[in-house]
């Protein structure tokens, strides 16, 4: 149940270029509802970068909560309107979600649970250096969360003209939402991402780039400069974590050698097994599959 109340108090931030499908799809799935303003930052022309028309964007939202959206993946308007209704009522924290899921758009559809290492996530230490701690201990994302308007307006106000690498951009979002309070992730089905080969989360240079590429170096280091509250030795174990690690290709190669159809089977078995105990998942729960099934007609 939608409170009525909460209407109107968020805005949500479509960013897209070139993707005039994907873009006109989301658009028609959120046309179901009337529950806050949407805005199209649109960066197809190549007149500005995605830092500066984020900027513009936020610098003209009035609401105070707002919520980034990828044109490729579906937010769930009940969900983002729990999470505003939660933020009202606690105001010490300062950003939420719920739980997701991704689709790989095969015949049938394939999904499966993602984050599952957040489910019932709560960053709630008092102290802000305890909340940096925690999400260095074990990053968890923040950039698709509802937020406050004015953390992510000061997030694209630190990066205009010197921060336009996705990560760090990331990075700094969630930061600056923990330095303005506590983040929780909530037990509700809030989305559906679709996984697609050359997105940008995948392209976009990493820490092992970041931290040692010459054509990084003003942006790294205004970034490490931009988070000087905490404690290099807070951020540094992750960032060599980061680097160190090593993905290993051959999980992925010995999948692919199993028939679709066997594997498809596989996978729903998966999906119940892993979320059947989970609040917030759409594999075992009515509301969450009807609410799944709608998407699915926009896919």
């Amino acid at each position: 149940m939608v409170n009525k109340k909460m209407k109107n108090k968020i805005t949500m931030v479509i960013a897209t270029k070139n993707r005039p499908e994907k873009l006109k799809r989301v658009l028609a799935y959120n046309k179901l509802h009337n529950y806050y303003d949407i805005i199209v930052a649109d960066q197809s022309d190549d007149k500005h970068t995605y830092v500066e028309i984020l900027k513009k964007t936020f610098d003209n939202i009035k609401t105070p909560y707002a919520v980034l959206c990828g044109d490729d993946d579906f937010i769930v308007p009940e969900s983002v309107m729990h999470c505003v209704t939660f933020l009202e009522f606690n105001p010490d924290y300062s950003s939420s979600r719920g739980n997701c899921i991704a689709f790989i758009d095969t015949k049938p559809i394939t999904y499966y649970p993602i984050y599952l290492n957040t489910v019932g996530y709560d960053n709630n230490s008092k102290a802000s250096m305890l909340r940096y701690e925690k999400l260095f201990q074990g990053y968890v994302s923040q950039y698709y969360s509802v937020h406050r308007t004015e953390t992510l307006k000061e997030v694209f106000d630190i990066c205009h003209n010197k921060i336009d690498n996705f990560n760090l951009i990331e990075y700094l979002i969630a930061i600056k939402a923990l330095e303005k309070g506590k983040y929780k992730v909530l037990p509700v089905f809030y989305s559906v991402r679709e996984k697609i080969k050359g997105s940008l989360g995948e392209v976009t240079d990493r820490w092992d780039v970041l931290s040692t590429d010459s054509r990084y170096e003003k942006q790294y280091n205004y970034f490490i400069n931009s988070i000087e509250k905490i404690p290099f030795e807070i951020v540094e174990p992750y960032i060599n974590s980061i680097i160190k690690a090593k993905k290993s290709s051959t999980k992925k190669k010995l999948i692919h050698m199993i028939p679709d159809k066997i594997r498809r089977i596989g996978r729903n078995y998966f999906n119940y097994i892993i979320t059947k105990d989970k609040i917030g998942f759409p594999f075992d729960n009515n509301k969450s599959s009807a609410k799944l099934k709608i998407i699915e007609g926009f896919i």
